[in-house]
Parts: structure tokens; sequence; C-alpha cells
């Protein structure tokens, strides 16, 4: 019997952040007994150690050229299913020759013409992804926020809005690496929004941010004395924590849904913005506006936060992406 065998090709590195790879991890947590083998194409070595701490293994894509390394693993390894949630996508060619030699293809998130390669496509439902030409596409389209995959630490917490006394509970997490420095240029002001109000604030340094030690030295030092979460093993825990959420869009705003905790989401261009406004729209945040504003606005934004309530997001997206790719 010829062994079941997994690839999943995305990349984790400073500037990509590591939210594509925590999901596929749980897309492979959920594979995992059901399969002979289940590898990780990499686009650098950033994520390697993550995922062999999960019992999977990591196959780094060296050289230049991204595409005739993957065409290369792919025709060595010759996965039954390849599972891809990669930026930027590979060449068509490349696409093509790997479509050749794997019969079930899963694209996660991705509206570009990778997704047109693929046997099963998982999008949220943005105007973008609503108006796609599906031209000569094949496969299925499997489009709705249920569909798609958290992180691979995720745990689902019970809700618990603010009840309306005691201390109001902020939350600011950038993701694993904060590429775009949004911590340290946001932290001076919800410190003097949360002095102004009596909010208690934390703040998450993720492994992958740069300088560190000094960004955890700078926050610490706050005069609002933030809670500082270093490299919180299990984000669940964090957002137990919190009430309300200041995030950069990403995997973690569909972790906070989960934990029916409302988010103020900032969006780095429109891309994200868009995806944001997806939970915007069903009532689970608001766009974090990035300049101008004043202290006084910043007060009634969160004001409003924290009186925000929805139900919890169903956390179903990696084991329903599981089932069908095996079909």
């Amino acid at each position: 019997m010829n062994e079941k065998r997994v690839l999943f090709r995305c990349n984790a590195d400073h500037a990509t952040g590591f939210g594509h790879v925590s999901r596929c991890l749980s897309v492979a947590r959920e594979l995992r007994q059901s399969v002979d083998h289940i590898c990780f194409a990499l686009g650098s070595g950033d994520a390697v150690r993550r995922v062999q701490e999960r019992g999977f293994t990591a196959a780094v894509l060296s050289g230049n050229d991204a595409d005739a390394a993957f065409e290369q693993l792919v025709s060595r390894m010759r996965p039954s299913i390849l599972v891809m949630d990669v930026r930027p996508a590979h060449s068509e060619a490349c696409l093509r020759a790997v479509r050749a030699l794997v019969p079930t293809i899963a694209v996660i998130d991705d509206s570009s013409r990778q997704r047109l390669f693929a046997d099963h496509v998982f999008l949220p439902p943005t105007p973008t992804t609503k108006q796609l030409d599906w031209t000569d596409f094949k496969g299925q389209i499997h489009m709705g926020l249920e569909w798609m995959p958290l992180g691979d630490t995720f745990e689902p917490c019970p809700p618990s809005p603010w009840p309306g006394t005691g201390p109001r509970r902020l939350l600011m997490t950038m993701g694993g690496s904060d590429p775009w420095g949004y911590t340290m240029a946001l932290a001076p002001e919800l410190d003097a929004v949360c002095r102004l109000q009596g909010m208690e604030l934390g703040i998450v340094i993720g492994p992958g941010f740069a300088q560190r030690e000094q960004q955890i030295e700078t926050c610490t030092a706050l005069p609002c004395r933030p809670c500082i979460f270093d490299s919180p093993a299990r984000m669940t825990e964090v957002y137990q924590w919190c009430h309300v959420a200041l995030i950069v869009f990403g995997v973690t705003a569909y972790e906070l849904a989960a934990c029916a905790r409302p988010a103020l989401y900032v969006c780095p261009n429109a891309d994200y913005k868009e995806h944001a406004g997806v939970f915007v729209a069903e009532g689970k945040g608001r766009i974090w506006p990035l300049r101008p504003y004043s202290l006084a606005f910043l007060s009634d934004v969160l004001e409003k936060m924290f009186m925000l309530t929805f139900a919890p997001l169903p956390n179903a997206g990696a084991k329903s992406i599981a089932n069908l790719v095996q079909l």
C-alpha cells in the first residue's frame, strides 16, 4: 500500500510573520492520525524549530529559485495531498508542474491565480474574493470565516465581556514578529489613554520581535505599568486576561473572535483593511485609524469597544479542511 504523504507549503519570517505556519500546523495536527508522513516546505529556517517541536518534518527551500526548489521537493516526496498557504505565489509554470504530480491540492486564503490549480480553495468572504474570476476552475470553493483555521496553540475560552464595573483590560498584540513596528509606535498613546480612563494595559512581545529586550524594557517603563506577555506559549491564556484587544489584523483576529473578544484592527494596507471589514460588518470589532486622532477620540472609541458583545466564531476550520482534503 502506498504511503499517504502530506506536504504543507508556507512561509514564516520576521517580515511575513508566523500566522501562515501556525494555522497550517493546526490542519496538520488534524491530519496526523490518518496519514503516514507530514512535511512542511518553508521559505526560510525561522519556523523550522516550531514545526519540528510539533513532531513534523521541515524542509527549507534553499537557493534563489523557490519555484525550482519546490518542484524538486514535490518530485522527490510525491505527496498525495498538498496544502498551500504561501505568499508570494509560485509561478504558473511551477504550479502546472506540481499539479501534474499531486492528486489533491488545497489553497488557504489566497486570491492569486495560485488558487486555480487547486481542488479545494478556502477563502474569507471579502468583496474581492466574492468577485474573483473562476474561469476554467474545476475544484470546489469554500467561502466563509468558519473555514479559516486558527493557530496551532489556540484553545477556545469562554466569553468574558467587561461586566460594567471593575478594571477594564486592554491588550495590544501585533503578531509574533511585528514587522511594521506598531508596538513601539502605539504603546505611548495607549499608555496615555489607559491612564486617562483607568484601564489596565497588556502588551505582547512576540518571539520574532526585533530588539526584543529593548522593546520589553521600553514597555515595562511606561507610566501605566503594563502587564508584559513575553513570547507566551499559549495565546489563549492572554486572550482570557483581556476584555478588548488592539491587534494587527491576521490569525489573531480569528482567535479573538473565537473567544468573543472585541478587537480594534490595525491594517497595514488595503488588503488587510478589506479582510478586517468582514469582521467589522459582523460586529466583531472596528478598524483602528492609524493617524491622525486625538486622545479624546481614542478614549471614545475604546469606551464603545468595551460595550461590544457577540457570539464566538466557530473553531472548526482546521478540522473541516483536514476532513475535505482526505475525501
